[in-house]
């Protein structure tokens, strides 16, 4: 887990250097998205009816299309490595939201000043003196503001969409709730990629 999911970050870096963000999203997702459904489907695994599937794609646009979206047009100007550090604020959002959600589970002291703590953090990493200590030359100090907020925004979709879905209570196998996710990502990047201008190097 540790190993697929922290190296993803590099793995987007690598693709941005011969396609759109658009496409690399279409790509990555359309293709584990249909991966995921024959599974399911040598499995047997039930897929839920109309409604609940398309309550699950919506819900996969959100958290997975934009949540991961932001990180690929981040890493436009931001290194992959601050990318992932970045992406250390996603359990604030989560705290954070379910909190002020009806029935969300309170804030208390010790959260609060964990919070704190790791905002702190991250207001140092795009400091402009630490950007420079990190050797950024290339990568101008608006850039990974711009990149940070970007992130930002997905993060807080990707955990509003997960608790959202989790309240609503969609009954369906997790691998065809992946599956849907990611399928319903694939596509709509697709979509954006037609119309984004932007020209694809494949190599092989």
């Amino acid at each position: 887990m540790c190993f697929f999911w922290g190296t993803s970050y590099l793995g987007i870096r690598i693709g941005l250097e011969s396609v759109s963000p658009a496409m690399l999203m279409c790509v990555r997702y359309t293709a584990s998205g249909i991966l995921l459904l024959i599974g399911a489907r040598v499995k047997n695994v039930t897929i839920p009816g109309s409604r609940d599937f398309a309550i699950t794609a919506f819900y996969g646009i959100i958290i997975i299309g934009i949540g991961t979206g932001a990180v690929a047009y981040s890493e436009l100007w931001v290194p992959s490595g601050l990318t992932a550090l970045f992406v250390a604020t996603q359990p604030f959002w989560m705290v954070g939201i379910d909190s002020m959600l009806p029935g969300g589970e309170r804030l208390y002291l010790p959260g609060l000043a964990g919070m704190l703590v790791g905002s702190i953090g991250v207001g140092i990493l795009i400091s402009p003196s630490v950007n420079g200590a990190l050797s950024m030359a290339s990568v101008t100090h608006g850039g990974i503001v711009l990149g940070f907020l970007i992130l930002q925004f997905g993060q807080a979709c990707w955990c509003g969409g997960s608790i959202a879905q989790r309240r609503l209570g969609v009954q369906a196998h997790p691998i065809v709730l992946g599956a849907i996710h990611q399928l319903a990502t694939g596509l709509s990047f697709g979509i954006v990629a037609m119309f984004d201008g932007q020209p694809a190097h494949w190599n092989f």
